[in-house]
């Protein structure tokens, strides 16, 4: 008890220090010059804290000036940033507060602030957040993030296309969101008028003006955002009135220049609507897409549909939970003749003792995330008992980098590089009439190429003669085998342990 209050009294000491500013030797101008903010600090205390501030303040090349400016930089990220390093604490009021603060735990080496950073974002991304989140996790490279941001445009599509946040996103991020092949929306309508926004913005952006249809389309040509919108999903009145709102039209004027409400006036010479201007006012699209699109929407494949615009009629729909790749089609039943104990030592049938569970496989042609597996390990059928029993098991997931053929031959190998090894301990329940399902706790990112191994091992203390294990695998392939999952090719590599029935995955 009496360590606890010294340790107050050192947080109280150290919070008194931030915000007095006796004694302090160093200050820094955060942030642009024209939103810069004043903070001060004691740089043997700041050296302590960071290696970069160590090098800053008494490294070779020592800065030894009292004043120091850093532009790149947002205040609220360097003033958390000062807080924890004085008194451990952190308080985040945003998601925006909590990625301006991770850039700094990144750009000073504080890895405990950064972890606290990301899990406070993981935890609080919203819609409105998520493009943001996206592009943030892309520039730090977390992995974790990116996968949080892409489930919540994935689900919650419709919210983040029609939040004003959406108009201030990167075009690759606009890039990305329209290659999806699953999104939440009520129609393709909904994201054609988020990707009309997000352009007219971007125009302001470039100071042009926001209802220059060739300008807008210009655009659109620098990038692949026109050949991922699916215009043959649409309705005919729903694509009629994007011709409509993506089409500038003059009003015809009188002779004294005044706009005339009730149409044309007699002379066509006099009037802006001539068949002629009609058919060159500019527009979204050109007057030949218009009409391949109108038409096919009419009668399917009647006429091509220009190159430049996707070809695409399967409406986008809402992404399922995970997707699954099936190593091997769980049995249904289970028989003696397909059981055998996991027990940590050899039983009395003489079956050798089940120890861990694994996969060893490669991901073709997509990175992806792997969020759980299914294992053929089931209850004893003459087992009973009130309480649902649990397996205790520890899982390791190594990836390794397949250098090019003629250096290390064929996947498989041992001269791969490892990349990468995540531990984590698990629980799972077991039952009688159905393989065992094992939920991540964090997904797993797999890069496309590399040499992955998922190694599920028993718990000496947890294994029971009641677990068995379906030996029920047929058409066991010896060495390897390419099997295709959700548009994902996979090739499996023959592994020494009983081997995961299905992987799920999200990509």
């Amino acid at each position: 008890m009496q360590i606890n209050g010294d340790a107050d009294r050192l947080v109280s000491r150290a919070s008194n220090l931030l915000h007095n500013k006796a004694f302090t030797d160093v200050t820094f101008i955060v942030g642009p010059p024209n939103h810069s903010k004043k903070y001060v600090g004691h740089r043997v205390l700041l050296a302590m804290t960071s290696p970069v501030f160590e090098a800053m303040f008494y490294g070779d090349m020592a800065d030894k000036s009292k004043v120091i400016r850093i532009p790149d930089i947002a205040p609220i990220g360097f003033e958390n940033l000062l807080r924890y390093a004085y008194t451990d604490l952190l308080n985040l009021n945003s998601v925006d507060d909590a990625m301006l603060t991770a850039y700094a735990a990144k750009k000073y080496l504080l890895p405990h602030l950064l972890r606290e950073c990301l899990n406070y974002i993981e935890k609080n991304i919203t819609p409105s957040s998520a493009c943001a989140v996206y592009e943030f996790a892309i520039a730090l490279n977390s992995q974790q993030l990116i996968y949080q941001a892409i489930n919540t445009i994935d689900r919650q599509t419709y919210h983040v296309i029609t939040h004003k946040s959406f108009n201030n996103i990167q075009l690759s991020t606009l890039e990305f969101i329209l290659n999806r092949r699953y999104l939440n929306l009520y129609s393709e309508f909904s994201l054609l008028n988020a990707v009309v926004q997000w352009t007219q913005h971007e125009c302001k952006r470039l100071g042009k003006q926001v209802n220059d249809w060739n300008v807008v389309r210009n655009i659109l040509n620098e990038s692949v955002v026109l050949k991922s919108i699916r215009f043959l999903t649409m309705t005919a009145e729903e694509f009629a009135r994007v011709v409509s709102q993506t089409t500038t039209i003059s009003s015809p004027i009188d002779e004294n220049g005044q706009i005339v409400a009730d149409g044309p006036t007699k002379s066509d010479s006099n009037t802006n609507l001539n068949k002629e201007s009609f058919a060159n006012v500019p527009s979204f699209l050109t007057k030949n897409e218009q009409i391949a699109i109108f038409m096919n929407l009419a009668i399917p494949g009647i006429i091509p549909i220009p190159k430049c615009l996707s070809q695409e009629t399967t409406p986008r729909c809402a992404p399922p939970e995970y997707f699954t790749v099936r190593r091997y089609k769980p049995v249904t039943y289970a028989t003696t003749t397909t059981l055998a104990h996991v027990t940590s030592s050899v039983g009395p049938s003489g079956n050798k003792p089940v120890k861990s569970v694994s996969s060893k496989f490669v991901v073709n042609n997509s990175d992806l995330f792997i969020v759980g597996a299914s294992m053929p390990i089931r209850l004893d059928p003459g087992f009973y008992s009130v309480r649902t029993p649990k397996l205790d098991c520890q899982l390791k997931f190594t990836t390794k980098l397949n250098l090019p053929e003629g250096q290390t031959g064929r996947p498989g190998d041992e001269h791969q590089i490892i990349l990468d090894t995540i531990d984590e301990s698990l629980s799972f329940i077991i039952s009688k009439d159905k393989d065992c399902h094992v939920k991540l706790k964090k997904p797993l990112h797999v890069n496309k190429s590399n040499l992955n191994e998922l190694l599920l091992t028993f718990q000496s203390t947890s294994l029971t003669d009641d677990v068995v294990v379906i030996k029920g695998h047929r058409n066991k392939s010896p060495q390897m085998e390419i099997v295709d999952g959700e548009a994902i090719s996979w090739t499996f590599l023959k592994t020494n342990s009983i081997e995961f029935n299905e992987l799920y995955y999200y990509y």
